[in-house]
């Protein structure tokens, strides 16, 4: 069984998180942790990424703090079941490796805006930078930043 430094140095695939254009707020995203590129992969609910996964849900409710959003762990977090079950992380809907999914003011299971605020008053930027500093936090395609600026 590997250690968990013999697993952080495993993660061999680099992903960056640069938006298309300079100071374009952030208003919602989907990223997942992931150390391999492929979906379902065992890497990709090694321990590492749920050290990652743990880490990001503290950032994110640091964020949503100071944005005045109340934080729920279901609302932001997706992934699959089992582990997260096994991991004691509260998941609001499966997926095949763990993910944020924040896009707040849309109904269903996303988080709330506080009373007044529309989504485009809102920028996870400085969010996503902190985020981005976590080794698994494998982010999104460039046609998913250019549908999430606003």
């Amino acid at each position: 069984m590997k250690s968990f430094k013999q697993w952080e140095e495993t993660i061999d695939e680099k992903f960056t998180h640069k938006p298309p254009f300079r100071d374009a707020p952030l208003t919602g995203f989907r990223a997942q942790f992931k150390i391999k590129q492929e979906a379902m992969h065992a890497d990709n609910v090694s321990a590492p990424v749920i050290k990652d996964v743990k880490a990001a849900l503290k950032i994110v409710e640091k964020h949503f703090k100071k944005l005045g959003m109340r934080f729920k762990e279901e609302e932001v977090l997706v992934g699959p079941m089992d582990v997260a079950k096994g991991e004691r992380l509260k998941v609001g809907g499966g997926n095949l490796d763990f993910a944020l999914d924040i896009y707040p003011g849309f109904s269903g299971k996303n988080p709330q805006l506080p009373r007044g605020v529309e989504p485009k008053e809102i920028d996870f930027s400085d969010m996503v930078n902190e985020l981005g500093k976590l080794k698994s936090f494998a982010n999104f395609p460039r046609t998913d930043w250019e549908a999430n600026y606003g």
